[in-house]
Order: structure tokens, then sequence, then C-alpha cells
């Protein structure tokens, strides 16, 4: 690899550059205006040859905390425990305070998880319940119009002149003629045996009785066919009438309502209250998991900021995550073009001048910063995972190169042979084996202050002119 030179140098290589191109363009198509007796000048070459090419931009750094977190409980409590302190160095799970009344949480997290039983119960009901629900109603509607039909046939038929029909008026006449006369009877046969024997009196008045039962009853039933309902019975069987169709008014409603599955409104207010449960529960959770703040990395811890007792309502540990280290790094103004995110970094720190560290930039700012007269950028840089960058304290010191282009085995030329063309082209004079020069275009891949990589237009082992020097 070449040696890295600083870039501030760019400048004066492109006057070189240009002016190198025009003297060779002079001297090589103006030979007559040489002075007779002169020695012409000699003509510089070079041989185009493979090798690596590193375009870098150079800086300084520093190694900052940029990964680091502050912990602290979720809700306000007090300290009953602090483990750390400033300058520790904490594993991945470490407990490092733990918060006082750790029972009320425990409830409060008991609470939600009721909380969360009833409301997806309520749900359930509504929904895997919803067959049973509508069943029971079109049971209670089918039972409230059987209820409704009775008590308007009982009415009905209470009526005056619904009785009976004529048939059955005829019929209930008949019967009463008939067990009138049958009383008459048994009344006659009974006066008749008053001298006759005990045994013989003892069936008359057996008759008698008889035939006195069945013609009450015949009476009754003549009357009830002929008679109508009292005023006491007819408030009462209206009565009747008019609950019934009130609640077969209610079952048809409630039928209705679950006919086609639960309300959606009342189902969507069971699902919020489900989904509101559920995020109370977790809430509770984790006020319980966060009363023990642990770390959540390999770190360093920065700053604690209250101590056991005391009562914290925001975050009052600092932790440095050791595990991926950061740069902050600066490069001069003039390099604003080689440095880009993602684009690698080679670090070397002031506490370890031996060893050679890797990144990459992360963060460039779309702002220049002053610095003791001058103008940088800032950036940020990544580096790998590396056990002694981790055991380097914050601050420490480093100096940085950013690779803004590699190339391996191309064909080099240095970078006096390029003749700037304009518009980002470029040619050079290659010679042949006569000393003839022939201008050729080539394609210019990466440039530094001393080589320049030539994707095509010249090969490898061919001779380009690097310009003349005048001989004595």
């Amino acid at each position: 690899m070449f040696k890295k030179i600083p870039k501030k140098v760019l400048w004066v290589l492109a006057v070189l550059i240009v002016l190198g191109g025009a003297a060779v363009v002079y001297f090589t198509r103006t030979p007559a205006f040489a002075d007779e007796g002169e020695e012409e000048p000699e003509l510089q070459t070079s041989v185009a040859r493979r090798g690596d090419l590193e375009v870098y931009a150079s800086g300084t750094g520093s190694l900052i905390a940029k990964g680091s977190v502050s912990l602290g409980f979720p809700t306000s409590g007090k300290i009953e425990v602090l483990n750390v302190k400033p300058g520790d160095r904490v594993e991945e799970g470490d407990i490092l305070a733990v918060q006082a009344d750790i029972d009320a949480l425990e409830m409060d997290v008991y609470t939600a998880q009721i909380n969360l039983m009833e409301a997806e119960d309520n749900l359930e009901s509504l929904v895997v319940n919803a067959d049973t629900v509508t069943a029971e109603a079109q049971l209670a509607l089918a039972e409230a119009k059987d209820t409704l039909n009775d008590a308007e046939y009982t009415w009905y038929v209470n009526q005056e002149g619904n009785r009976a029909s004529d048939a059955t008026m005829l019929a209930a006449e008949a019967n009463l003629i008939l067990t009138e006369i049958n009383l008459d009877n048994a009344k006659n046969d009974y006066d008749k045996a008053s001298s006759s024997s005990a045994r013989s009196r003892a069936n008359a008045q057996s008759n008698y009785a008889n035939a006195l039962t069945a013609y009450e009853s015949a009476l009754r039933a003549w009357n009830w066919y002929n008679g109508y309902p009292s005023e006491i019975e007819q408030e009462t069987m209206d009565a009747e009438v008019a609950l019934a169709e009130a609640n077969l008014a209610e079952a048809e409603r409630t039928y209705e309502s679950v006919d086609e599955g639960p309300e959606e409104a009342a189902l969507e207010l069971a699902q919020l209250q489900v989904a509101e449960a559920k995020s109370e529960l977790a809430s509770a959770m984790a006020d319980l998991e966060g009363a023990a703040v642990t770390a959540p990395f390999d770190g360093l811890i920065l700053e604690v900021s209250a101590d056991v007792g005391d009562t914290v309502n925001n975050d009052f540990i600092t932790i440095d995550d050791l595990t991926i280290p950061y740069l902050d790094i600066y490069i001069d103004e003039a390099d604003l073009f080689l440095i880009d995110i993602g684009y690698p970094v080679e670090v070397t720190f002031d506490a370890l001048p031996d060893d050679l560290f890797t990144g990459s930039v992360i963060q460039v700012d779309p702002v220049l910063y002053s610095d003791m007269g001058g103008t940088m950028v800032h950036a940020v840089v990544q580096m790998e995972k590396n056990e002694e960058v981790s055991a380097l304290p914050v601050g420490v010191s480093a100096g940085v190169d950013v690779i803004a282009g590699q190339a391996e085995n191309a064909v080099l030329v240095p970078v006096e042979a390029l003749r700037d063309l304009g518009n980002g082209e470029y040619a050079v004079f290659v010679v042949d084996d006569t000393g003839e020069l022939t201008l050729r275009t080539v394609e210019v891949g990466l440039i530094d202050i001393t080589y320049a990589e030539i994707i095509s237009g010249v090969e490898q082992a061919e001779t380009v002119s690097t310009g003349i020097m005048e001989t004595q």
C-alpha cells in the first residue's frame, strides 16, 4: 500500500498537472522556436504498472459514550437497594437497584388480572353464548304468546252469550229437566219409605241425595251458561289480558335484539373493555418488573443521581454500552467530499499506538464547525466490537483515516501524466518505442496526490509522458 500523504497539496498538484501538460504540448509541437545550439528538453516518462491505491481523509477523534442510556423505575417510588456507583462495570442482567413497596405493585397486577378475566367472561357471554341466548328468547316469546291466547280465551268465553253453543244450551236444559224429574221421583220414594224397613229407607235416602246433587250440578251449569261475569271477575280478566299483551311485547323486543347475534354497540363495548383490561395488566406487570432495574447490556456506570431511601420519579442511573464503542471525529474541510456514511475507518488510539482498529462512519453532520481558525467536518464512527477498545475510558484520543476509496491490482500512472481535458475527462501522452508521443484519452478511477487509477485507455507496461525537464 502506498504511503498516505495529507490532502492539502492537491491544489498544488492540480496546478502542476496543468502546467506540465501545457509544457509538453508546447515543446513537442514548436521545436523550431528553440534557440540554435540549445539542447532539447529531456522527456520525462513513467511506465504504467499495477498496484493498490487508497484515497483517504485523515483526522482526529475521541471515544464517546454514544451508546449510553438512562434507567429508572417505571413509577415513582423509594429506592430500597442500590448496587452500583459511577465507574462500576456491570454485565447484562445485573440488578442495579430495587424499588420499595413491591407488595403494592403485586396487588396491582392481581387486580388487573381479575378485571381482565371479568371483561373476557362478559365478551364470551355475548359471543360464545349467543345461540343459547337466542333460543331462550325464542322460547320466552312462544310462552308469552300461549299465555296471551289463554287469557283472551278465558275473557271471551266468560262473556254473556259466549259461554255455550246452542247445542250445549239445549243439552244443559234437557239435563236440568231430567235431573229435576229424577229429584221429584227420588223425593216421592223417600217419603213413601218412611214406613218401610230401615234398609229401604236408607236406599231411598241415598237415591234422593244423589238426585239432589245431580240436579244442583245441572242447575249451576244452566245458570253459568246463561249468566255473565261479575264486575270483579271482569276486571280480573281484563287485567290478565293486558298483562299477557305487555309480556308478549317485551318478549318480542328481546328476541329481535338477540336474533342476529349481539348488538354491535354492546359487542364493541365488551371488546374495548377487554383491550383496556389487557393494557392495564401489561402496565401493572411492567411496573412490577421495572421495580428491579437491571443492566440491559454489558456497560460502565457513568452516573448515579440518587441514593438508598430517596424517592425518585425519573431516571437516576446512566449506563454506557461497552459492547459497541463510538468515536467523535473531525477532519479538515478540504476533505469534505472524502467522507460519507458507510465509509470504512482505520483508527489508532494514543493509548494503544501499536494497534490498528476498524469501524465505519454512521453520521456526518450537515454543518461545518470552526476550530482554532480552521473549518472542520464532524462525524461519528461506530467501531467494531473489541475488548481492548471497550476497556478504554471515555474521551481517549485517536487518529483516524476515513477510507474514501480503494483499488486493488489496478493500472497506475503518476498524476503528472494526466492531461485534464475538462468535464471530468482526461488524456495521457503514450510514448512508443521510437519516442513518438500519442495523445490518448483514458478513463480514470481513483486519484491521490501521487498516482491515478487507469480503468481503460492505457495498459500495464506502456510508457507515458510525465512532462519535460530542461538540461544544462
